[in-house]
């Protein structure tokens, strides 16, 4: 994280540019091929490379109307309109195959004679070499920038690369031993061509839908939190993506229930002002008390641990405070998503704990699975 987000904006709109140029000189070429050897698959070769133009021309759109600063009726931004923009250029390539399949199986019915030369497979195989590096080159931008436009856009040349060795083997087919199978090739381009739309869609609706966050990231930003002197834990970190650059967040951190309200307060901004300059996340923090530095209780949480490790379906334990003035115990535990059981799977674990520890009353919260990180999470 961390991007500068002008900056990051700028490159990605640069890196489109170099895609838009390097595929229409792709496309021009191609065309001139696939007319003169009546070619179907140079051709719909040359339609794929036109739709990644337009990919990237829109990446440019919504990159630009992303960045937009918030306003009182989007205060979050406009981040999320990459994502739209991402559904757009799937929706451009998935139609773009669906059109180029249609032709292929014309072709089949009908078949032509196709016309390759020397000088044709030469110019092929250039281009592949160019849309490889191509790829290569807008996928790692990417990926550096976190950009799933120019990621899937990048994948897609990768693969575009592929599909157009197939167009080479049929050239050297047709041209050394007059064997033609130029449209049944054109029918897997365009198969192709909407597998990599259908990709691309179902991403991006995974994205607004709202996905798991970043297990690497989640469980960095947790042990970034424990190192802070009076912090016991951090637990139920939620993170709510915006757009690739924008993320609003919430966490609960345990601390020993004798710091004043005073310690706390100096400890969350502090926390709150460290994860927005090194993630760029604004984080709202919650506050657990902790006590169980006292033997007692020490005895007690050790109890309760053995028992929760024989629950295969318990991911994670936390928030666990003993207030013996109340008799009252309470605790949270995550189970995992597949459990149906769960109210009486806790009905259970109350009344193991409570053969040893009946004076006391336990309540148990069952929390989401939302970046759970175990019983017991150890940072490096």
């Amino acid at each position: 994280m961390g991007f500068n987000v002008v900056s990051r904006s700028r490159q990605i709109i640069n890196v489109s540019f170099i895609s838009i140029f390097t595929n229409i000189i792709l496309v021009a070429v191609k065309v001139t091929i696939g007319f003169f050897t009546n070619s179907l698959a140079v051709m719909l070769d040359a339609l794929n490379n036109l739709s990644d133009s337009l990919s990237s021309l829109v990446t440019i759109v919504g990159t630009k109307l992303a960045t937009r600063a918030p306003d009182k009726k989007h205060p979050y931004g406009y981040g999320r309109i990459e994502y739209i923009t991402a559904i757009v250029i799937g929706a451009i390539i998935f139609l773009a195959g669906a059109t180029a399949l249609k032709e292929s199986i014309a072709k089949i019915i009908t078949p032509e004679e196709t016309n390759y030369n020397i000088t044709a497979i030469v110019i092929i195989s250039i281009g592949i070499v160019v849309k490889y590096g191509l790829g290569r080159f807008v996928k790692n931008s990417g990926e550096e920038l976190g950009s799933q436009a120019l990621i899937a856009s990048g994948t897609e040349a990768l693969f575009d690369s592929v599909l157009a060795i197939g167009t080479l083997f049929c050239a050297i087919l047709s041209f050394f031993w007059n064997i033609t199978i130029d449209a049944f090739l054109g029918a897997v381009i365009a198969l192709g061509i909407m597998k990599s739309g259908f990709d691309r869609l179902k991403e991006t609706l995974d994205n607004i839908i709202g996905v798991r966050a970043d297990e690497a990231l989640t469980s960095k930003i947790k042990c970034h939190i424990r190192r802070y002197q009076g912090v016991v834990g951090a637990y139920d970190l939620i993170l709510h993506n915006y757009g690739p650059t924008e993320i609003i967040g919430s966490v609960h951190i345990e601390v020993p229930d004798d710091m004043t309200a005073r310690e706390i307060h100096r400890l969350t901004r502090s926390i709150k002002a460290d994860i927005m300059r090194d993630f760029s996340i604004e984080m709202t923090i919650g506050v657990y008390a902790a006590n169980d530095s006292e033997p007692y209780v020490a005895k007690l949480k050790a109890d309760l641990l053995r028992i929760l490790h024989s629950y295969q379906e318990i991911l994670e334990f936390h928030a666990f405070y003993v207030d013996r003035e109340l008799k009252q115990v309470t605790f949270d535990l995550i189970f995992d998503f597949e459990t149906k059981n769960v109210e009486s799977l806790k009905e259970e674990i109350i009344q193991r704990i409570k053969k040893d520890y009946s004076e006391f009353e336990f309540s148990i919260v069952v929390d989401p699975d939302f970046s759970s990180t175990g019983l017991v999470t150890a940072c490096a």
